[in-house]
């Protein structure tokens, strides 16, 4: 029996040793695993994580875009030429060479279909046709174009043949005379867009209305979305990316990847604030890539009721409605036997110049000064004007200054509608 227990006890052992033996045979297998795996981000992050490579991005396929109005023609032979655009928004210049015979070009304004567009695509022809001498191609933009975004951001990009866009980060950017330029080689769909904007780039709301406020960033792919060969796109940026704040009065909160400006519960003084994204991002100018630091603003404006203007000094009161405290107005100034109107031109929102002129009989008054408002963050704003005034009767006058206190009430009335 003894012997039995003891052969079972050797029979068992080596069952025991191989399963402890294939477990450290696993724990070893998974160490090399996670080495690997390790060597492959490491690997995967020197690889693909950094933007600055290449010299294009390229973004998710969309649809071709439709023709939209007439197509510029040319022929342009060995001796090089440009065509433009009728509203000389797209010029294509061909140089010297760049083509043995003549050839007849034409620029098609058709949909922008890519992210961020811009105004129309431009479809080239003759597609499919090389060049062994680069032609160039040149946006004109302006300030509208700016709207929401920066000189900086905006690009040109072309469609392949499986819809795709190609981002270049070669295009040459004149701010001086607004034009955005690339070189090609070969004739496709041109867009031309804004890699970052910001929506919506403006609003007007009510005292304690909102607005929902996000920015869209065209970017690439993480490292392993390029390994399975994912393609960037335009979408709207995380907050942890961003930083975001107010000029002027109103809040924000965080809401998705974006914000919720909510504007103060009365009639500010400023009737414009501004919501601003601050982050980290690559500038591109031609073929040089550099991280600078953005900041993109959208502008909301405070719409509603005016102001009511009371108060007074002395024998003089005041009185009148303004609707904007950053336009011209006036306000009544009475005393007995005389009223007359006060003129305000702001500088800004906050001060400006103020006057009058008035004749009662044969005795004429002027004055002039400045003025300030106070308390322009709170529900109960007031002007104070300092005023240098001359009364002048036939063959006297007389001088003097004074300050004025102007208050104003936000308005429960229709009148500034």
């Amino acid at each position: 029996m003894d012997r039995n227990r003891a052969a079972a006890r050797e029979i068992k052992n080596p069952a025991v040793i191989g399963s402890d033996y294939w477990r450290n045979d696993m724990l070893r297998n998974h160490r090399i695993m996670i080495v690997c795996l390790i060597l492959a981000v490491t690997l995967g992050c020197g690889l693909f994580s950094k933007s600055t490579g290449g010299s294009e991005v390229i973004l998710a396929a969309t649809e071709v875009g439709t023709p939209v109005g007439t197509a510029a023609t040319k022929s342009i032979g060995p001796s090089g030429g440009s065509l433009a655009t009728p509203d000389g928004r797209m010029t294509l210049t061909v140089p010297p060479n760049a083509v043995a015979e003549t050839v007849d070009f034409s620029i098609q304004p058709v949909t922008n279909q890519s992210g961020n567009g811009i105004g129309n695509s431009y479809k080239l022809e003759p597609s499919g046709k090389t060049f062994a001498t680069p032609l160039e191609l040149s946006i004109h933009y302006d300030d509208n174009d700016l709207i929401g975004t920066v000189p900086n951001a905006l690009s040109l990009a072309y469609q392949d043949e499986k819809g795709a866009w190609h981002l270049q980060k070669s295009a040459k950017l004149d701010k001086d005379k607004k034009v955005l330029t690339v070189s090609t080689t070969h004739f496709s769909i041109w867009s031309f867009l804004s890699r970052v904007r910001i929506t919506p780039v403006e609003s007007k709301l009510h005292k304690s209305e909102s607005q929902y406020i996000e920015l869209t960033i065209c970017g690439e792919p993480g490292w392993v979305g390029k390994l399975f060969g994912k393609t960037g796109k335009c979408e709207s940026a995380s907050w942890k990316d961003l930083q975001w704040e107010v000029e002027g009065t109103g809040t924000i909160v965080e809401a998705g990847k974006g914000v919720i400006y909510t504007a103060p519960n009365y009639k500010p003084v400023s009737s414009t604030a501004h919501v601003f994204a601050s982050f980290d991002y690559e500038e591109w100018n031609e073929q040089a890539a550099t991280k600078a630091h953005w900041k993109i603003g959208a502008t909301i404006t405070i719409i509603g009721p005016g102001y009511k203007a009371s108060g007074g000094d002395g024998p003089i009161t005041y009185s009148g409605t303004i609707c904007s405290l950053e336009k011209p107005f006036t306000v009544t100034a009475s005393q007995p036997g005389i009223t007359h109107q006060v003129s305000f031109v702001p500088t800004n929102a906050t001060s400006g110049k103020m006057s009058y002129g008035t004749v009662v009989g044969p005795m004429s008054m002027n004055g002039a000064g400045t003025y300030q408002i106070s308390g322009w963050d709170t529900k109960w704003p007031e002007i104070a004007g300092k005023i240098a005034s001359t009364a002048r009767i036939p063959m006297a006058s007389s001088s003097g200054s004074g300050i004025a206190h102007i208050h104003l009430t936000e308005l429960d009335t229709d009148e500034c509608k």
